[in-house]
């Protein structure tokens, strides 16, 4: 269980945790280096990933992709793998049955492990991406880049989300960024360089339910990150475990963990960081009730009802916190370093 004191930087080598558990390919795509593997995690919800794998399938793309599907359910013969036997006659897709149940984020690092491409974006099995998803993300890849993300689109109660005004620019982000939360947001359409994840031990369970948090950070510790600033994927709500108290619990907690490691890497000073820490847990409980429990009440970390601490410490967020940050990024200091396509793009 992580806490404040976890050091998440440590190395840990999450691929071990299942290299005793087999993945057995159904269906095997050969094809000759990739650039791209879509990866699908799936667990016993075939209506949905059929949307998933239909829109991957979908892509306004000339180049040679894979689509794989890594299933948990270790039952053959079950309502997904007679799903997948529809797609035999697509050659660039793949189908693997673990073994055994390795968990959520044990599968997600399965599909790093399993994937053909240089480059693996992961689909959830109830989101989508947008058609135009590959064609446009590919435009930004460049080499020595770890980890490439983009805006989406929210899917709840069957009803699709009015498109943000967002612009096809790119943005750096950094590990700094990470410090007030996850800055990604959900994790969905990010593509990140598969022998880079393998490089740094891919995602902790330790971290559940915000073991996307942590890999994000990692990556952007490393190495050179973007945001394309378009929505190109969709992220369905409705679906998701986090409604239940103790996901939401979990989620806090290990958000609190990882923000407060990067504080201290980022070398925030303490006064700046102690005063939003109030703030930023008060509206990070605020978004868990807007978006999943209406009535859900943080049980493990203090929230303040004092609303002069609250908005004092809303202030020092605004106006020393956010400042700071773009203050490193005027100077490029560690952990705000401007990918160098950013550069000859104009600085957008």
């Amino acid at each position: 269980m992580a806490d404040k004191g976890t050091d998440i930087f440590r190395y840990v080598d999450n691929f071990a945790k299942i290299a005793h558990v087999e993945s057995i390919p159904v269906q095997k795509a050969v094809l000759e280096s990739p650039l791209i593997t879509i990866a699908i995690p799936t667990y016993k919800r075939a209506d949905l990933l059929k949307e998933a794998i239909d829109s991957a399938l979908k892509q306004d793309y000339d180049g040679t992709y894979e689509v794989l599907v890594v299933d948990n359910n270790p039952e053959r013969g079950d309502e997904t793998e007679l799903l997948l036997r529809s797609y035999a006659a697509y050659a660039h897709v793949s189908y693997y049955k673990n073994a055994e149940n390795v968990g959520m984020s044990g599968n997600w690092n399965r599909l790093y492990e399993l994937a053909q491409g240089t480059w693996v974006v992961m689909l959830h099995d109830d989101d989508m991406l947008c058609a135009d998803y590959l064609r446009k993300m590919t435009a930004v890849l460049e080499d020595g880049c770890g980890l490439i993300a983009c805006k989406y689109r929210k899917l709840q109660d069957g009803v699709l989300g009015r498109p943000k005004h967002t612009s096809s620019s790119v943005s750096p982000v950094a590990l700094i960024d990470f410090a007030w939360g996850n800055c990604i947001g959900a994790p969905v359409g990010v593509l990140m360089h598969r022998g880079k994840v393998l490089e740094q031990g891919g995602f902790n369970d330790v971290y559940y339910p915000a073991a996307d948090y942590y890999c994000f950070a990692q990556m952007a510790k490393a190495y050179p990150a973007y945001m394309v600033n378009e929505q190109l994927s969709i992220y369905r709500m409705e679906c998701n475990a986090s409604f239940r108290t103790e996901v939401l619990d979990g989620f806090m907690r290990a958000n609190y963990a990882i923000s407060n490691a990067i504080w201290r890497m980022c070398k925030i000073p303490s006064m700046v960081r102690k005063s939003i820490e109030v703030c930023r847990i008060k509206k990070q409980v605020k978004s868990l009730r807007r978006n999943w429990r209406r009535d859900y009440c943080c049980s493990e970390i203090p929230v303040t009802r004092n609303l002069f601490v609250y908005w004092f410490s809303y202030f020092v967020y605004k106006t020393l916190y956010l400042n700071l940050i773009r203050y490193r990024k005027y100077r490029q200091q560690r952990y705000y370093v401007v990918p160098e396509v950013v550069k000859r793009e104009g600085g957008r």
